[in-house]
């Protein structure tokens, strides 16, 4: 079930390099820095926020870690690790509040979520890294971080790509979800 699902992200990843060339070849594509392109939320402590039930997800470096009862970062962006894990970008695609070891990253119109995410993906942030013991990052350096802009439209095929990926992996789970289910009932039922 890990293949598959892992076969799919490579999949992306693949497409990205075929469509758009490494990230960090130069002469293609025009080149902007990410604080031309982006802009960068910095995240807060959710203790006054918090709630245990409805509103929306806190956000870590490593995913949810709570509800709050309100937001900082819209629909559509990216969560980079500000401190901890810097190097594994999770693309967000409702409200939400990140806490203070976690940026924000939201696109302008020159770029499209999903083409940011995978260039998020690729880009090796440790590269950016300011401590000896925790791995951390600093806005100031993020903003100098340079981003090719291939045409809108090429983002966009790419971003359908995507969707469709997406959701062929969003079955392939249910269906591992659903036998995975039949069988523990199979088990129980005949060695419970």
């Amino acid at each position: 079930k890990v293949f598959i699902l892992k076969s799919l992200d490579d999949l992306i990843k693949s497409r990205f390099v075929e469509m758009f060339g490494d990230i960090t070849e130069r002469g293609r594509f025009k080149v902007k820095r990410w604080k031309e392109v982006l802009d960068i939320f910095n995240g807060k402590d959710y203790k006054n926020v918090l709630v245990n039930k409805g509103g929306y997800p806190v956000y870590g470096s490593g995913g949810i870690i709570a509800r709050a009862n309100d937001y900082i970062c819209p629909a559509g962006t990216i969560i980079i690790g500000r401190k901890g894990s810097i190097n594994n970008p999770i693309l967000v695609s409702e409200k939400f509040w990140n806490v203070d070891t976690a940026f924000g990253i939201v696109p302008k119109e020159v770029i499209n979520i999903n083409y940011l995410f995978y260039f998020c993906k690729q880009y090796n942030f440790n590269r950016l890294n300011k401590a000896t013991t925790l791995p951390s990052l600093t806005k100031k350096d993020l903003l100098e971080i340079e981003i090719n802009i291939p045409d809108l439209e090429e983002q966009v095929k790419f971003s359908e790509l995507v969707t469709q990926i997406n959701k062929l992996k969003s079955d392939v789970q249910k269906s591992i979800d659903e036998t995975q289910l039949l069988m523990d009932s199979l088990m129980q039922e005949y060695f419970g």
